[in-house]
């Protein structure tokens, strides 16, 4: 009878996408009377989800998120008397989720996209910029991922909006 019992073990990986519901209301005033009208007829009148961590409020058309998970357990059982068994077991769950709004809402976020005014056009010359700050004689931007640019020249305007800085050269 001693040690003649099971051991097993299993590993499960889990990846999922899974796509947002979009608000298709007139309005978000529930007591509007375009509350209850659909933007887009071929579906029903919704609130959607609401997303939070800094992407805005509302998921735009094409967002989704991703979740990926590993659980592993192992164990040992084995029976100890006619009636009885005796069970023991490890498991451990590893697991991260994140969600992705649409190009068209990054621009929601606190940080704000950097260009410089060349003939009248707008040239993108830093995303997700979140420090602007003097130096010498021109400007040092930082974005949220640490890249920096220095560059000889002064805040156009700002769109705050949008979330766009406008510089122009000096």
């Amino acid at each position: 009878m001693p040690w003649e019992g099971k051991v097993f073990g299993n590993v499960q990986l889990l990846s999922i996408t899974k796509g947002f519901l979009v608000n298709n209301r007139l309005s978000k005033d529930f007591d509007s009377i375009l509350y209850d009208s659909p933007r887009n007829p071929r579906f029903p009148a919704s609130d959607g989800d609401i997303m939070f961590g800094g992407m805005g409020a509302y998921p735009e058309p094409g967002s989704f998120w991703t979740k990926e998970r590993v659980i592993f357990d192992v164990g040992y059982e084995q029976k100890v008397t006619d009636q009885g068994l005796f069970k023991t077991r490890f498991w451990k769950n590893w697991g991260e989720r994140e969600a992705f709004n649409t190009v068209v809402a990054r621009n929601r976020m606190c940080e704000a996209a950097a260009y410089i005014l060349k003939n009248g056009q707008e040239e993108l010359l830093l995303s997700e910029v979140d420090i602007v700050e003097p130096e010498g004689d021109g400007l040092r931007l930082v974005n949220i991922f640490a890249e920096q640019k220095v560059i000889r020249a002064a805040i156009h305007s700002l769109n705050l909006v949008n979330h766009k800085v406008f510089l122009v050269e000096k």
